[in-house]
C-alpha cells in the first residue's frame, strides 16, 4: 500500500538483533514531501478502516527517525538488501509504479536505465519493436488520464512476470490496454526484457 501510494520503502523486516523487532525503511524527496505522504497515507480512508486498528495492535511501542541521504546512498540499501520472495515481489510492484510513471511523463532516461539493451515490445497491434523503437514511442507519447489497475507480479526465480491494465485517453478517446513485463534479476538488479500489450475490446 505505501509502494502504491508512491512512498519509497527502502527495507522493512525482522531486527538482525531481536526477532520481536521490526523495521520499516522509507526514503522521501524532502522533510517536507515526507510529512505530506504521511499525512496523506495515514489520513487515508483505506488506512483508516482497513488497517490502522489491526496494525495498531500488534505495536507495543515504535521509535521513528528521521536522517538525511543522498537518493544514491538509499538505492544502494536497497540493492544490497537480501533478494527474499517478499522483498523481490515489493520491488517489482515499485518497479512497476515507475515503469508507469516513466509512460506518463514520457521518460526516456528512466527506460533506458531499467530497460535491457535486448528488450522487445509487442505492440496492441502485433507489431515488434526493439529498445530504440520504444524510447522514441514513449518520448512521443500522447495518452492524458492515466490510471492502472488489476497488478499481479509472478516471481519465477531470476525471472518475473509483472501484469496488469492501463486506462487513459488518446486523442480524447478513452483506452485499456493489458500489459505483461517481463522482467530479469541479473547482477544485482532487475531489468525489463519484453512486454506484451492488449488492446481492451470496448464493451458494446
Amino acid at each position: 500500500m505505501l509502494r502504491r501510494e508512491g512512498i519509497h520503502v527502502v527495507g522493512y523486516g525482522p531486527s538482525l538483533a531481536d526477532t520481536d523487532h521490526y523495521f520499516l525503511a522509507r526514503a522521501f524527496a524532502s522533510r517536507a514531501k515526507r510529512e505530506e505522504q504521511l499525512t496523506a497515507f495515514y489520513g487515508s480512508d483505506e488506512w483508516r478502516q482497513n488497517y490502522e486498528d489491526m496494525v495498531m495492535q500488534l505495536i507495543e511501542s515504535y521509535h521513528t527517525v528521521v536522517i538525511p541521504l543522498a537518493p544514491s546512498i538509499a538505492e544502494a540499501l536497497e540493492a544490497d538488501a537480501p533478494q527474499t520472495e517478499m522483498a523481490a515481489v515489493a520491488a517489482l510492484h515499485r518497479l512497476n509504479d515507475e515503469y508507469m510513471r516513466a509512460f506518463v511523463e514520457s521518460d526516456t532516461v528512466w527506460y533506458d536505465e531499467h530497460l535491457s539493451d535486448d528488450f522487445v515490445c509487442t505492440l496492441a497491434d502485433g507489431l515488434h519493436i526493439d529498445k530504440t523503437q520504444f524510447l522514441l514511442r514513449t518520448a512521443e507519447a500522447g495518452v492524458t488520464d492515466v490510471g492502472y489497475d488489476e497488478i499481479d507480479v509472478r516471481l519465477l526465480g531470476d525471472v518475473a512476470l509483472v501484469q496488469g491494465a492501463t486506462h487513459g485517453l488518446r486523442n480524447g478517446e478513452p483506452r485499456s490496454t493489458r500489459y505483461t513485463v517481463v522482467w530479469r534479476f541479473r547482477d544485482g538488479r532487475w531489468q525489463a526484457v519484453a512486454v506484451q500489450l492488449t488492446s481492451v475490446a470496448k464493451q458494446a
